[in-house]
């Protein structure tokens, strides 16, 4: 049985320095696991817990063409000799990007399916004629969401986080900063930075889940103007900000997570928005094997090898 506090891996909290009258700090969780990496180890860990409680097959969940999440499942299975099915938006596109292509190295069976039927992803009845086609697996939201992900998610503030007083991450399906956001402490505020267009999402989580009582110190809505266009959106600002903070800090970030949200917080701090003194600690969410995919599709490089340019 997979012990989540037990399995644990300690990753590095690197000490950015000083930007604008701020301290900065990152918790470099995007070097937990090479393939389970960031937030999706911590959101996946309990999921996998109740696949295994059950003896199920294995795990079956919801995801896009290059989706971070597809490839941690497939990895977390394989590492403990489930299967895993991937349940993908849209046709098949031949030959498969470095994501799907690494699944099916991993033994995932990728299921296409329409972007009309995916959007009922969370249809009891549509679930149910899944788990009828798939028996004995176990389902998985899009993500690693659900109460199970939140639970996961809580892992990710350990004692040494208890130091900083604003904890910063990027929000898609909400999980991440939900989960954050319960394990922090009466002193710390956080942002939740929306990739997307969709700012409500955390609020909407909180309505569906009974259990989710979140504290008032979690903000997101009010930051709605960091998503560069939209969800996998990006504009040649947002790349340029990538490669400056890659050859300045040695920090790699993605365009659609932490690229976005580390943004953000840079620009909020440029605004005098973060006030002079504060601790910050940038929550690394990984997402970086995803570069390999958006470099190939957009013909983009998103490192840089020139230091301080």
């Amino acid at each position: 049985m997979v012990q989540a506090e037990e399995k644990k891996v300690p990753v590095p909290i690197d000490e950015l320095g000083v930007i604008g009258g701020v301290h900065i700090a990152v918790k470099r969780d995007d070097l937990l696991l090479p393939e389970v990496s960031g937030n999706k180890w911590y959101k996946l860990v309990y999921h996998v817990e109740a696949a295994q409680k059950k003896h199920a097959k294995g795990i079956a969940t919801f995801g896009g063409a290059y989706s971070n999440h597809l490839l941690a499942t497939a990895a977390y299975c394989h590492a403990l000799g489930l299967k895993s099915i991937g349940i993908v938006r849209g046709e098949e596109v031949v030959p498969l990007n470095p994501t799907l292509s690494r699944c099916l190295e991993l033994g995932m069976h990728l299921v296409y399916v329409s972007r009309s039927d995916y959007r009922k992803k969370e249809d009891q009845d549509y679930l149910e004629t899944l788990r009828q086609a798939y028996p004995s697996y176990h389902f998985v939201p899009e993500g690693g969401g659900g109460w199970d992900g939140i639970r996961g998610a809580q892992l990710l503030l350990d004692k040494r986080c208890q130091a900083y007083d604003l904890i910063v991450s990027a929000v898609g399906t909400g999980t991440t900063i939900a989960g954050m956001a319960l394990a922090s402490k009466p002193h710390q505020k956080l942002w939740g930075i929306p990739v997307h267009k969709h700012s409500k999402v955390v609020d909407e989580l909180a309505s569906t889940i009974p259990q989710l009582q979140l504290p008032n110190r979690l903000e997101a809505e009010r930051f709605t103007s960091y998503h560069f266009g939209g969800y996998a959106k990006w504009t040649d600002e947002l790349i340029d900000f990538i490669r400056t903070i890659n050859g300045t800090y040695g920090l790699p970030l993605d365009p659609i997570y932490t690229g976005k949200a580390f943004y953000a917080l840079l620009d909020q701090i440029e605004q005098g928005l973060v006030p002079a003194g504060r601790k910050v600690l940038f929550i690394h969410t990984g997402g970086l094997q995803g570069n390999a995919g958006f470099e190939q599709r957009f013909g983009v490089k998103l490192s840089n090898p020139d230091p301080k340019t």
